[in-house]
């Protein structure tokens, strides 16, 4: 991508978007957690585990950074054209200690994705197959990213942090002309996110119910709401309304495990895991919300806040390069 004149007046400063963001909180929260719960479904739908999904996209993430490394960079089209890519440094040791993951587990789900003929490994390198890309091309992702990117545009555009709403088209046909760079940012923060999550409950999984529980609150608190959250009330007000929530129902297991993609038995021992850590709590309908518990809240307010400045600090890089190529 070729940046015909450089305007650095123009660009957008992570704390411009980081504000932003707080003062439309529950629309752009509910956005994302609408995205993250579709890129999980997709995931578990075609793999029926996060761990063979994330190793696959962990090795893809090292070919991107290569490319980075040498200032190079393919297109959406160049790189799925290949019929293989191969990662000549492949430790299962470093995969354990970078995702989380035991020894012995890695190594078995490396030899389940060989007997996909997802990957092939031979001794210190692993390639991934034309298979291997295929099943994870994330068309679909790139379109639901598209559409928060934009919708939060708007955003900025009401600010006049920018001077006109930036289309999904636009953003899609930016991503796919440069899609190892694009895709790369996208995967540092992707990835780090989700082993910040697993680290916390244990398991993707239980993440993953307990954000169907959270997604369904703040879409309830969006929908139901009288009035903006300004910046100095944010964190008080958003902790009193999403816990405190009057007339909301919760989910059933088998809602959740239609927004999860994850087996109703299996929602159901998560379910049991996380009300037994005071995560989340049952109804007299068995329905399900999250726990009012104000350790619980305390520890998930700090990642709630982490979490939204690692994606303005992705937003940043995406909007400013926008700006850019519209100069």
């Amino acid at each position: 991508m070729e940046l015909k004149k450089i305007q650095f007046s123009d660009s957008i400063s992570e704390e411009d978007i980081y504000n932003v963001y707080i003062k439309n909180y529950s629309s752009s929260i509910t956005d994302f957690f609408q995205f993250e719960l579709d890129w999980m479904y997709n995931a578990y739908n075609v793999f029926k585990d996060y761990d063979k999904f994330i190793i696959l996209i962990y090795i893809i993430e090292k070919t991107f950074s290569t490319y980075k490394d040498f200032y190079f960079r393919k297109s959406y089209d160049e790189f799925y054209a290949a019929d293989s890519f191969e990662l000549k440094k492949f430790s299962i040791i470093d995969v354990s200690k970078d995702l989380l993951i035991s020894k012995e587990t890695t190594r078995r789900k490396i030899i389940e994705l060989e007997k996909s003929g997802i990957i092939k490994k031979d001794k210190k390198k692993v390639v991934i197959t034309k298979y291997g890309l295929e099943i994870q091309r994330p068309t679909g992702s790139i379109r639901s990213f598209t559409k928060l990117l934009s919708r939060f545009s708007i955003l900025l555009k009401s600010e006049n942090l920018i001077n006109k709403e930036i289309t999904p088209n636009e953003f899609e046909i930016l991503i796919k002309k440069n899609f190892t760079q694009f895709w790369h940012y996208f995967y540092e923060f992707q990835i780090p996110y989700l082993l910040k999550w697993k680290r916390y409950f244990g398991e993707l999984d239980k993440w993953i119910v307990a954000g169907s529980l959270a997604y369904n609150q703040n879409l309830f608190f969006r929908n139901n709401r009288k009035e903006k959250i300004d910046n100095i009330s944010f964190t008080k007000n958003m902790i009193e309304q999403i816990t405190h929530l009057k007339n909301m129902q919760g989910l059933n297991a088998m809602t959740i495990s239609d927004l999860s993609g994850i087996p109703r038995p299996t929602v159901l021992r998560k379910l049991k895991s996380l009300m037994k850590s005071k995560h989340i709590i049952k109804d007299k309908k068995n329905l399900y919300s999250l726990s009012t518990n104000e350790e619980v809240i305390k520890e998930l307010e700090n990642m709630r806040i982490t979490t939204m400045q690692k994606f303005s600090t992705l937003l940043n890089k995406y909007y400013n390069i926008v700006i850019q190529t519209r100069s």
